[in-house]
């Protein structure tokens, strides 16, 4: 034994322990981080997927009421393509006399809009616009 009461092996030991400590925790943090900065980046891209998949459900909107425009009979529901991407024309019909009900979908990877409109069909004037959960 020395003078402080150690044994001569153990002398280090709280330095020793106190590091590997310290360590465990910094890789801990580091690890930690780094992984929420990676799933940020796949919800910025999700983010990305939803504003496209809504572009293209809009597009199906105007397309149908061009059709409409052009020919006052419905338009048939069916796929757009709008450049290299493709919307649905889900259905077109009539809600009595006076309204006409625009469904359409949208699909960029997992990203789904569906949105309904209604106009009116004597001035085509905007009666309401909005997502709709599912069609």
């Amino acid at each position: 034994m020395n003078i402080n009461g150690n044994k001569k092996g153990q002398e280090g030991y709280i330095a020793l322990m106190s590091a590997i400590i310290i360590s465990a925790v910094l890789v801990g943090i580091s690890v930690s981080i780094s992984t929420t900065g990676f799933f940020v980046r796949f919800n910025v891209l999700d983010a990305e997927y939803k504003l496209r998949s809504a572009a293209l459900a809009e597009s199906c909107v105007n397309v149908a009421l061009l059709r409409l425009a052009q020919n006052p009979g419905l338009p048939a529901a069916g796929s757009v393509a709008v450049g290299n991407e493709y919307c649905n024309i889900v259905s077109v019909r009539k809600n009595g006399s006076q309204q006409i009900i625009i469904q359409t979908k949208g699909v960029v990877r997992e990203a789904v809009s569906n949105l309904q409109v209604v106009i009116s069909s004597s001035n085509f004037s905007l009666i309401s616009w909005e997502e709709i959960p599912v069609l």
